[in-house]
């Protein structure tokens, strides 16, 4: 009952099982619903061989059976060979088809992971990764319809099984990282770039956590009450928002800091004007005043040093005046 893997979306999703929904804590009755919408979304894939179809549906009961049998009862007080009694099968059958006891409840990573990079791969030049990844998580979800409100403790049981689960905790980190590795392999062949190369890594990390964002919107607003269509509705708007923030780069979690509206940011920019003008002209009063003080300043040193000019001027006027009178005196005695 883990996260749900990618198909080809049909025309319209698939509609719950007309059979009652359990009431919670029901969770034999529950299993069994779960069983009766399997089988109304397991149609044989093209290509698909009989005996391969009913592998798939063995796996996918087991997996169920499995996922039931630990929000009953807990992750560690089931044993395999309990589930494998349940679902009519040998513990070694379970085996083959799950390596680990994990993998019963994370089920559809090797679905997740075709899913993604197929949207990777097969996007067209003028989508963005983020781009196909949003489309790829919407016609994924498309495909397994819309849960009822009677059903929505289900998914709660299932989040509260794994976020209360260490062992369960530490596989869905395993499998984000097995997952983000495959996205950027895709990504570092488009780019021809090295896999561990810093663009294709933090590209991959983003764009897996689109995946998270899904899961996290949906517990979330699951708490709040919401359901089926208007449920989709707000994950769908959720996602969107992430997605805008990862096409337009962190900058934009610096405009949403600085304001979410427009018009904040408007009459900041606005205010900001005003300010920016108010300090030029002060800036421009002071430049002038500066100008002013200096010009003062000039004219007061030139006035002073063409007075001292004068005075000099007239004091060697006065001093050669005196030496004239002399030699004058002087020649005057020589001649007697």
């Amino acid at each position: 009952m883990a996260q749900q893997g990618p198909t080809t979306p049909p025309e319209t999703p698939p509609s719950p099982p007309q059979a009652e929904i359990p009431p919670p804590g029901d969770f034999a009755a529950a299993a069994a619903w779960i069983r009766a919408l399997r089988a109304q979304q397991f149609e044989r894939r093209p290509g698909e061989g009989l005996r391969e179809h009913k592998k798939r549906l063995t796996r996918q009961e087991i997996s169920d059976t499995a996922t039931w049998m630990f929000v009953e009862h807990g992750f560690d007080a089931v044993r395999v060979a309990d589930i494998a009694e349940a679902c009519g099968v040998s513990e070694k059958t379970v085996y083959n088809y799950f390596p680990t006891k994990e993998s019963l409840v994370f089920d559809r990573e090797a679905e997740i992971t075709e899913g993604l990079v197929g949207a990777l791969r097969d996007r067209g030049p003028a989508t963005s990764p983020v781009q196909a990844v949003v489309e790829w998580l919407a016609n994924e979800g498309h495909r397994h319809g819309e849960v009822p409100p009677g059903a929505i403790w289900m998914l709660k049981a299932f989040d509260e099984l794994v976020t209360s689960t260490p062992e369960l905790i530490a596989a869905e980190r395993g499998m984000t990282r097995r997952i983000i590795a495959a996205l950027a392999e895709t990504l570092a062949e488009s780019l021809d770039l090295d896999p561990r190369d810093p663009e294709p890594q933090i590209v991959a990390h983003a764009l897996m956590a689109l995946w998270e964002t899904r899961a996290s919107s949906t517990s979330r607003h699951i708490d709040e009450g919401l359901s089926g269509q208007a449920l989709r509705d707000a994950v769908r708007a959720d996602l969107a928002r992430a997605a805008r923030v990862l096409e337009t780069g962190l900058w934009a979690l610096h405009l949403i800091a600085q304001g979410r509206q427009i018009a904040d940011a408007a009459r900041a920019m606005e205010e900001a004007r005003r300010e920016i003008a108010g300090a030029v002209r002060k800036a421009r009063d002071a430049w002038q005043a500066a100008k002013r003080t200096r010009r003062e300043a000039r004219e007061t040193r030139e006035a002073r040093e063409r007075a001292e000019a004068r005075e000099r001027a007239e004091h060697a006027a006065r001093q050669a005046e005196r030496q004239a009178e002399q030699r004058a005196r002087q020649a005057e005695r020589r001649a007697r």
